[in-house]
Order: structure tokens, then C-alpha cells, then sequence
């Protein structure tokens, strides 16, 4: 994954984040195509500690790019370019135990303070040649900062530090971001401890001078891609592809021998790759008449490093077909990732279609936010459609906290089922396959030193969006370049407080025999495209109305449960819900003269049923479900409905009279 800002609103990013509502979160799992290629299997063998973080160039790339090899083997594909799936380039490599960085503090007395690269501090952005030692500054402000170097606690001040021409930075860094080394004539940055911050911080006046030194080695070799394709049945006078991708390099590691850290990649990037082998395994059971298109997979090196094994494929590509699209998959399947992202060119109907599609299927997801780049920019600028899937809310990636267990395994499933289906149903599309080729990206590029910063603002983002309440709405970061955190919905875990936040709304004490639990209010927020924020100050708390009524309300998610945890959790929308799936199917019950919709998953059923009140019609799901403990963490309310409840349930879902129900809460 790389930093790039996905839109440019007169200025500003703006980023949503949003809880994934119950409301809107349809349920249906995809079962994995085989037992040996399932994602939780593919994700954990990719992020093993063997294969040393997957650096383009190591052994353990090459572990990784022959298990892929393999995968397209079994399955059959055919090779794209040659007799074989590896497209070979030429990559330009740092490996990492042959770049020399130094810090020291060297004292008043004498004496000389060495730190511990990969402990102690870590590169951020590089020159290839530099060293100095030069005094320390606290005082972005000193009259003399040209001649020092500046020490900044906060990221947001790293813009603010770079206009004052430091002779380098010192930031520091709760977590150390791994990135690769891509040389530059700008202010070189390192990133420190906490605990070498607070030792300058305590120490500061018997710190004479800070020694910094840069020398990168860089090296060029020849690596690869691992691109395989279902042939489609269009002639070869008018060619057409579908490029479904995934990089498999990560960023490798620090150190040696046992004190050698390992960042092993399993959201960036091993759950897009365990998502593309997944793809490959469903699709490949198709027709081949199925597609006119020629269906690509391709597993790209070098993405980490430039996007490089990208760029060299599609430029082999433009000779090979006249018109493509690219659906590009980039650290997916994270726990608390909230929804899902997609990222393109604004006025792409290939990211309108699929976010269409995404949110019908029941899977929540936005288009707008900020996201770190990835090889759907390769396709963008060569003028082919291009989008890259990811979640809104990526945190801990290019660090050692990006490890398998932080994933949601079911919920990689979830979406690997939701786009093969749009790909069956949606991928030949005429708008697609045969669409403007000269569509330019809007995507502006970051520079890779700000993908620390960027990260570090997206965690404080969402710390900020848990603190929001209802209709609130702030702005953060730095001043030319500020993110937008909204409060669109809250839980409420009391009945009273959610009523005293939503003017006129009055929830149930009890629904059946059930006590309230919890709500989940959803609000219908204004269109932030044309919203104007200037005039805005940073860090300040607004609201977009002075009081929230029932109104404003999109939906809710209700849980109401008995003594023992068990109770049922319903969703009202004024937006129909819409199920489809492989997995997924539905029937049509009568009882005591009443319709319901039940819909089949692999795992629970649901009800559905529909309420007008006052002309404005409501949908319902009804799940019935339990509290189940989630490690020391508490209770999560689980799904357990199934067909042999289904009597039961229908018996208790046509006891309530829903529309006095809805009415009598005020929405």
C-alpha cells in the first residue's frame, strides 16, 4: 500500500469514518473453493515470519510468488505473455542489511549516545548521501533552525516543519512505519521512540549536537509478476481485458540475526492476494463462455517500492488488448476496518457500478475517504479504468502489529463472494470493456515520506470519531491538508440518552418480551462534496444542526434481550434492503395471513418484512441472536437463527405490530 489522496475537495481531504451499521450489513459468507486456498490459509503461510516481510528481490518473495505460480498451475489459467506466469522487469532494490543509518547524540561531557536502528529510531524519508552534526532544536520557530535540527512531537507539525528548512527532523513515533527507501533532495526525517523522545526531551541541555547519516546502496535486479488468464470468446480483431490484482511484496525487515524484526504483511498485502487466489478458484469453475473478455489475475511485485512490477505490466499490456479495466484489492478483510473503500477516478462508472452494487448486496461502502495508493494508479495513467478495493479505517499496516490476527477472515470471505458475483453478472459490461480510454485520474499523489503521517492522522481520526456524538463533525490534521471526522451515527447503550440526543424519538421499553439492549442511530448527513468548510478551525467541535430530531433519522439497529442475553436484533431503513449471493437465497412465508421474506444464509436465516406508517414505507430484518463472549473483551450478539427456528420465529416476528411499533417511536 502507498499514500495517495483519493479526492480533492477545494483543498481538503475529506475523510469519513463510520461505524459499519447493523442497519445496513447483510450477511452472507462465501465457502472457500478449496480447503487448501482458503484466505485464512493463504494469508497466514504469506505472513510467516520464513518468509523474512516478502522484499522484492529475497527469498522470501520468491517463496511467495512460487506459491501463487502454483495456485494458477492447479487451476488451470494460462499464461498471459509467454510459456510462463512470471512477467519478468527490472527492479531497482535496497536491501536492507546493506543501508548504513546513524544516530548519535554526542554530550556535553564528551561522551557519545549511540541508538539502536530499528529500536531506537527508523528512517522515514531519506536523502541518498547525508550527514551532519548540528545542534538540536525544540523551537520550529528559532531564528537559527537552518543550521539545526528540529524535533517535533506532534505529525500534524510535519508539513509546518518542512517549510522552516531544518537540516533534518526528528518526529516522534508511537509505532515505527516501515517504508522503502526512495531517495530525495528534500529534509531528511527520522522517526524516534517515545523513549528516545522523552531522553532528549529530559536530557535536552546536555545534548551538544545530534549526528544523523544516510547512505543508501541501492542495486538492480531482475524480478517478476505472476499474471495467469481465463481466455474469453471475443474476436482477436477488437481485444478487451479484465485485471483483477493484488501485490504479494511487502516491506521486508530491520536488524540482524535475533534481534531482526519481521513485518509480515498479512493486511498489506497478503489478505488482497489470499482475496485474488479466491477470485481465481471461483471464476476458473466458469464457462468460459461466460465472459467475452479475456479475464487477467495478476499478482504484482514491487508495489512497495513504486509500484514498479504494475507499471512494467501495463505497459506490456497496451500492446496486447485495446481496452482494459483494473479491479486492484489492497489490505482488505480488517477487523474494526470499518466500511469498505473504493478508490478511482470520481467520475468512473466502474467505481459508481461497484459501489452501486456493493451496497445492494448488503456490503457498506462510501467512495470517498482518504488511501494510501496502489497499482490501480499504473492502469490510471496510462488512461485505462482502474479501482482499488480496500476498508476505510486502514490502521496498523507497514508495522509490526500488521499480523494475521487482526484480520476477519469471514468478512474476506464476504466480500470475495460479493465481487465474484458482480464480475459474473457486471464484468462484461458494455461501459466497461468498451469505455473511454482516456480517462485521466484526479488522484494526486502524496509523497511516500507523508505515509507515516498519514497513517498516524487516520488513528487519530478514528479516536476522534469515537469521541464525536450525533451530528457532530470536526476537522484535524494539518492546516493545508485536514481531514473531516463526522459523528453520522452513535450506540446508545441507555434508552434515555439515545432519546435526549433525537428530539421526538421514544424507544420501547420492551419489544415482546424482550428489554432494550442497545440502539444504533443512523443519521442522514449532508452531502459533504458540497459542503463548503472554510472558515472552519482546526481541532473545534461543530454541529450541523442545532438539535437532531427523528427527521434527520436514515435508520436504526435495535437489540433487546432477556436476562440471559438472548433476544433478537432488528434493523429498520427507509431503503430497501437487498440480499444476493452464491450462498444467499430467499422465500416468500404466509402466516396468520401476513408476508414475510426469509432469507437463507449458510450460517442463519432473517425475516423481512415491511411497515407503512404516515406514507412513508419502513423495512425490517429481524435476526435472532445471543450474547457470546469475545475473549476479555466483553459480549458480541451473534446470529443464531436457523431453518429448524424458523416456525419459532416467524410465531414471535407476527406477535408485533410494527407499524404502531415505528409510529410510536417518532421516526
Amino acid at each position: 500500500m502507498r499514500n495517495t489522496s483519493s479526492i480533492n475537495l477545494s483543498a481538503i481531504i475529506v475523510l469519513i469514518l463510520l461505524a459499519i451499521a447493523l442497519l445496513l450489513s447483510g450477511c452472507f459468507y462465501a465457502s472457500p473453493a478449496t480447503e487448501e486456498f482458503g484466505v485464512e490459509t493463504t494469508v497466514k503461510e504469506l505472513s510467516s515470519p520464513k518468509l523474512l516481510g516478502r522484499l522484492t528481490g529475497t527469498d522470501g518473495n520468491l517463496k511467495a510468488q512460487s506459491l501463487i505460480e502454483n495456485h494458477f498451475k492447479s487451476l488451470g489459467l494460462k499464461p498471459l505473455f509467454s510459456d510462463s506466469y512470471l512477467q519478468s522487469y527490472s527492479h531497482t532494490m535496497f536491501q536492507p542489511d546493506k543501508q548504513e543509518f546513524t544516530l548519535n547524540f554526542h554530550l556535553e561531557d564528551g561522551s557519545v549516545r549511540r541508538l539502536t536502528y530499528g529500536k531506537d529510531f527508523m528512517e522515514q524519508r531519506v536523502n541518498e548521501r547525508f550527514h551532519t552534526v548540528s545542534p538540536l532544536s525544540f523551537d520550529l520557530q528559532d531564528s537559527h533552525i537552518e543550521q539545526k535540527i528540529a524535533i517535533i512531537e506532534d505529525s500534524a507539525k510535519l508539513s509546518q516543519a518542512y517549510e522552516h528548512k531544518p537540516l533534518a527532523i526528528l518526529k516522534r513515533s508511537d509505532t515505527f512505519m516501515k517504508l522503502l527507501p526512495e531517495p530525495s533532495d528534500g529534509v531528511p526525517v527520522l522517526q524516534i521512540s517515545p523513549d528516545t523522545a522523552d531522553w532528549l526531551n529530559h536530557h535536552r541541555k546536555e545534548v551538544r549536537n545530534v549526528e544523523i547519516g544516510m547512505k543508501l546502496h541501492a542495486e538492480e535486479i531482475t524480478a517478476s509478476n505472476v499474471v495467469g488468464y481465463l481466455p474469453g470468446t471475443q474476436s482477436e480483431e477488437h481485444r478487451h481485458a479484465i485485471v483483477l490484482s493484488a501485490h504479494f511484496d511487502h516491506v521486508g525487515w530491520v536488524g540482524t540475526g535475533k534481534d531482526k524484526t519481521i513485518y509480515q504483511g498479512s493486511l498489506d498485502n497478503a489478505s488482497g492476494v489470499s482475496a485474488l487466489l479466491q477470485l481465481a478458484s471461483i471464476l476458473s469453475t466458469v464457462s468460459a463462455a461466460e465472459f467475452e473478455s479475456d479475464l487477467i489475475f495478476a499478482a504484482f511485485n514491487g508495489e512497495e517500492s513504486g509500484m514498479q512490477g504494475s507499471k512494467a505490466f501495463v505497459k506490456q499490456l497496451s500492446d496486447k488488448y485495446d481496452h482494459v479495466y483494473n479491479i486492484n484489492i489492497d489490505c482488505l478483510g480488517l477487523k474494526n476496518g470499518n466500511r469498505m473503500l473504493l478508490v478511482g477516478n470520481p467520475s468512473s462508472p466502474l467505481l459508481s457500478a461497484l459501489n452501486t452494487y456493493m451496497t445492494k448486496r448488503g456490503i457498506s461502502s462510501t467512495t470517498e475517504g482518504t488511501y494510501g495508493g496502489s497499482d490501480h494508479l499504473s492502469f490510471l495513467e496510462s488512461g485505462f479504468e482502474a479501482v482499488t478495493i480496500t476498508q476505510e479505517n486502514i490502521q496498523g499496516f507497514h508495522t509490526t502489529d500488521d499480523t494475521p490476527d487482526h484480520l476477519d477472515f469471514k468478512l474476506l470471505d464476504q466480500y470475495v463472494e460479493v465481487l465474484s458475483n458482480f464480475i459474473l453478472e457486471q464484468g462484461d459490461s458494455p461501459e466497461f470493456v468498451h469505455g473511454d480510454q482516456t480517462v485521466q485520474s484526479q488522484i494526486s499523489p502524496l509523497m511516500s515520506e507523508q505515509q507515516a503521517t498519514m497513517s498516524e492522522l487516520l488513528e487519530q481520526a478514528e479516536k476522534e470519531r469515537e469521541s464525536l456524538r450525533l451530528g457532530e463533525y470536526k476537522l484535524i490534521g494539518p492546516d493545508e491538508q485536514p481531514l473531516l471526522v463526522i459523528g453520522s451515527n452513535e450506540t446508545f447503550t441507555d434508552k434515555s440518552s439515545a432519546e435526549q440526543a433525537v428530539v421526538g424519538l421514544m424507544l420501547p421499553a420492551k419489544i415482546g418480551e424482550y428489554a432494550f439492549g442497545s440502539a444504533i442511530v443512523n443519521l442522514t448527513f449532508p452531502n459533504t462534496e458540497t459542503n463548503d468548510f472554510n472558515g472552519t478551525e482546526l481541532n473545534k467541535v461543530y454541529k450541523y444542526k442545532s438539535e437532531i430530531t427523528t427527521e434527520d433519522i436514515e435508520g436504526l439497529g435495535l437489540i433487546y434481550k432477556d436476562d440471559h442475553g438472548r433476544g433478537v436484533s432488528i434493523s429498520i431503513s427507509k431503503t430497501k434492503f437487498d440480499f444476493e449471493g452464491q450462498n444467499i437465497s430467499e422465500s416468500k412465508k404466509i402466516y396468520n395471513g401476513h408476508e414475510y421474506t426469509v432469507i437463507y444464509t449458510p450460517e442463519y436465516v432473517i425475516l423481512s418484512t415491511e411497515a407503512n406508517v404516515r406514507g412513508q414505507q419502513y423495512f425490517l430484518q429481524i435476526y435472532g441472536g445471543k450474547d457470546h463472549q469475545v475473549g476479555g473483551e466483553g459480549t458480541s450478539f451473534v446470529f443464531n437463527w436457523t431453518s429448524e427456528d424458523l416456525p419459532l420465529a416467524l410465531k414471535w416476528t407476527d406477535g408485533i405490530d410494527w407499524g404502531a411499533l415505528i409510529e410510536g417511536m417518532g421516526i
